[in-house]
């Protein structure tokens, strides 16, 4: 009975545990300190390495489905955008006839929404392949956005 008792109150606290965890990784990102993306475009080199929040609709330059570049970037209202790092698979496997599945979301769900994502502005090289010369094309630097959480608003 003893070992029931103590059994039983390791599956509270545990369950306890659980739950605080749970809602911790369900609790919106708080988006009123958010960065507006006409200023980081404007200076990115000011946001770079920095822990920031963002808010706007995640756009998709190229074709989701076919071969050649995919150019991901938030947008604001006024046509300011931000490229943004795929956070997410581009594709999820789905079992066919599988109504109670629980498949992780793919980049394809946040195409078109209204998002407030957190992460930071890194610097990369903007570099390109020139398939006539057969060889890599340095060209400066760009910055693009390194998502590490995202929400959906609204």
């Amino acid at each position: 009975m003893a070992n029931y008792k103590a059994l039983l109150l390791v599956a509270v606290v545990l369950l306890a545990a659980t739950a605080v965890i749970v809602g911790e990784l369900s609790k919106p990102i708080v988006s009123e300190g958010a960065t507006k993306i006409a200023d980081v475009a404007r200076n990115p080199q000011d946001f770079a390495n920095k822990t920031i929040i963002l808010e706007g609709t995640l756009r998709l330059e190229g074709n989701y489905w076919g071969s050649g570049n995919r150019l991901f970037y938030l947008e604001d209202t006024n046509g300011n955008r931000i490229e943004t790092l795929p956070w997410k698979p581009l594709e999820v496997y789905r079992p066919p006839n599988c109504t109670t599945c629980n498949t992780p979301a793919a980049m394809i769900n946040y195409l078109n929404k209204k998002l407030a994502v957190s992460g930071s502005l890194l610097e990369m090289p903007n570099d390109y392949y020139d398939a006539v010369a057969g060889s890599w094309i340095a060209n400066g630097t760009k910055y693009a956005f390194s998502v590490s959480d995202a929400r959906i608003l609204g």
